[in-house]
């Protein structure tokens, strides 16, 4: 999800979905904390064969062999369990994007993750028969057809062959772990034949407004000529009856890019509504080289009533950048880890279940990746999910 300018960028707003690659089997996890990753491996983890990632920094939150990609975190903690959505692919070594689930039980070192779950594949002949990804789940109350539900997931897909045309669908569970689409077509729709053949509708964060039926949708928006980030108001109190308001291009107005024309996708938000902020992780923009995929995120917060007043409020930089060297493990014994990360990209908070602010000393997740040789793609099937400490109530210099 980046830019290669600007025609091009919806293009590599999908290679930041489906390339990447990433880390490890450190013991050294996320500024300098111990890592548990290890003792948590998925299915086709499990074997003799496991072929552990390259390190190029801080541990991954949790580990999968080579072959298996994780990406594009969605986090939030609840009842002292900590529930990891994210993109992942179900066979070594074969692009096909799916959601899974890791559940972390916390001990004095951590959390300890459970074994992957995938609890989201594509459907046969619909609009999301080719993937699925870019998972978000808040907490509420929705009703689907005739039962009553607790949490509704937004996620990206597409039945194109191509890296394009994402639209956003919705998906409801009780449990976390068995989720029921809902209707047979997304519910953020976009049309190549009106904008152009371009990366659509994705990566979607969701914002509860009043912890039952009604949200924030966050999400990315490309078309052949312009990418943003843009929100939309739903009731889905009924899912049988969604309603909601035209989206909005959300104010980029104090964020910075590399140069001056700032790219706003990609983002994840959270809310602080005691003291009327919401806060923004968002990709770092552009990257020149490939993989095309951002090398550094962002975070900033501004007053909530930049939702609706896009031109009397602007955005405060916390972070300007966590790039490669704050991903670094300095004191590693392999010389890789001291330079850190080579992409780090789509992030996401670590919230609670409504999609609000945890504690002012926070922290973020996102996917990690080194870069491949020429003509290597063996990194596409690299990508890991590093967690990463932030102190929201400081304000750094830029």
């Amino acid at each position: 999800m980046k830019r290669w300018w600007l025609l091009a960028l919806p293009l590599v707003l999908l290679a930041s979905c489906n390339n990447a690659n990433s880390s490890s089997s450190s013991s050294i996890n996320s500024n300098s904390s111990v890592s548990t990753s290890s003792n948590s491996t998925s299915s086709s983890s499990s074997s003799s064969s496991f072929v552990h990632k390259t390190n190029y920094g801080i541990a991954p939150i949790f580990d999968d062999p080579l072959g298996i990609y994780d990406k594009d975190p969605s986090i939030f903690e609840e009842n002292g369990k900590r529930y990891v959505f994210y993109t992942t692919n179900e066979k070594s070594f074969e692009s096909g994007d799916v959601i899974g689930l890791r559940i972390g039980e916390k001990d004095e070192n951590g959390y300890r993750y459970s074994d992957a779950k995938i609890v989201l594949r594509p459907s046969e002949n619909k609009w999301d028969s080719v993937r699925v990804s870019n998972p978000d789940v808040i907490k509420g109350t929705f009703k689907y057809e005739e039962a009553e539900y607790s949490y509704l997931m937004a996620y990206q897909g597409n039945s194109k062959v191509k890296d394009r045309l994402y639209e956003i669908g919705f998906a409801v569970s009780n449990d976390l772990e068995n989720w029921i689409k809902v209707g047979d077509k997304a519910v953020i729709n976009y049309s190549s034949y009106a904008l152009g053949s371009a990366y659509g509708c994705g990566a979607p964060s969701l914002v509860s407004f009043d912890k039952k039926g009604k949200l924030y949708c966050f999400y990315t928006y490309a078309d052949a000529l312009i990418t943003s980030t843009r929100v939309a108001y739903f009731d889905c109190t009924d899912l049988n009856d969604i309603k909601s308001n035209e989206p909005s291009a959300l104010s980029s107005h104090g964020l910075q890019d590399k140069n001056a024309d700032v790219v706003f996708n990609n983002a994840d938000f959270v809310i602080d509504k005691e003291k009327e902020s919401i806060y923004v992780v968002r990709d770092r923009n552009p990257v020149m080289s490939m993989p095309a995929t951002s090398d550094s995120i962002q975070i900033a917060k501004a007053n909530l009533n930049i939702l609706t007043n896009p031109f009397d409020y602007q955005w405060e930089i916390i972070y300007s950048a966590i790039s490669d060297l704050d991903t670094a493990v300095l004191d590693s014994d392999d010389p890789n880890q001291e330079f850190g990360w080579e992409r780090i990209y789509s992030p996401c908070f670590i919230s609670n279940p409504y999609g609000e602010l945890i504690s002012f000393k926070q922290k973020v997740a996102f996917s990690v990746s080194a870069v491949g040789n020429s003509g290597d793609t063996q990194y596409i099937f690299t990508p890991a999910i590093v967690e990463y400490d932030v102190e929201l109530y400081v304000e750094r210099e830029i």
